[in-house]
């Protein structure tokens, strides 16, 4: 028996679908309330810590591995695309490709951000993940341009792949920043190990609202019902992220531009960690 995904509205079949979805789902608000924790609270304490490692442990891994799954399971299907209310928020042409590119960017703001990486031998796993990133950047972009500029004539996947190409832009920059911080590292370069996690929690958080934003914008059955405009949606989607984003801009900006040129304290040597 059919029945249809909570909030992105995909039809699913069988019990495993059903379970994927709904832990899928169930642990996003403990994401939304761990994060909020830990950028209003001390920076550093135990509370912290232990806060950051349930995260980057239990919970964003749960969502990134059930929304794989529910990738390999081909929860999307182009077949059940219909007239809104019926139809999924994200098509299958689409969707691989940007849930791909998301989840890994995703993973790889937990494992630049979080792994000891003053203690690792080898950073080529994270240079593949990096690199892996931004391949799959560029494939969810061909996607997108091509639905822009030579795509279906159906509007509703024109201002998709619009909102999309927006609020995916943080993806690469995900993958390009760390790729080149970490192949300075491996050159003999240096990294402040406090600055470069806060960076990618940035990215992280930034990713989460991003995608809360995009599904809030979409709702056409709990709240807006028969949907919104284009440009209320923008509002919803937009907003939020860059307030969030434009508040660590500096930080952000001033770590990047001290990592490319100078050594800084916390050093990774080089010797075996290639």
């Amino acid at each position: 028996m059919e029945q249809v995904a909570p909030i992105t509205r995909h039809t699913f079949v069988g019990t495993g679908q059903m379970v994927l979805i709904w832990l899928h789902v169930f642990v996003v608000p403990f994401i939304v309330l761990w994060l909020t924790a830990q950028w209003g609270a001390a920076k550093g304490t135990p509370q912290h810590v232990h806060r950051g490692r349930s995260l980057v442990v239990v919970f964003v891994p749960v969502t990134v591995l059930t929304g794989f799954s529910l990738l390999l399971h081909n929860l999307i299907r182009p077949e059940q695309l219909g007239p809104p209310p019926a139809g999924p928020i994200i098509p299958n042409y689409i969707g691989e490709t940007f849930l791909t590119a998301f989840g890994l960017g995703i993973t790889a703001c937990l494992a630049n951000g979080t792994l000891p990486l003053r203690h690792l031998r080898r950073l080529w796993p994270l240079h593949l993940l990096n690199v892996g990133v931004l391949v799959f950047s560029v494939l969810l972009y061909q996607t997108l341009l091509i639905e822009l500029f030579a795509g279906r004539s159906d509007s509703r996947f024109w201002e998709l792949s619009l909102e999309l190409a927006l609020l995916g832009s943080l993806i690469p920059v995900v993958g390009g920043v760390n790729l080149i911080l970490l192949i300075r590292v491996s050159g003999g370069g240096q990294l402040d190990w406090e600055s470069h996690h806060r960076m990618n929690m940035v990215f992280l958080t930034a990713a989460v609202i991003a995608t809360l934003s995009l599904f809030l914008a979409h709702d056409r059955y709990w709240i807006f019902e028969g949907g919104l405009s284009l440009p209320l949606r923008l509002l919803i989607e937009l907003i939020p992220v860059s307030v969030f984003l434009a508040c660590h801009f500096a930080f952000v900006y001033s770590y990047l531009v001290s990592a490319l040129r100078a050594r800084l304290a916390d050093p990774i040597r080089a010797r075996g960690r290639t």
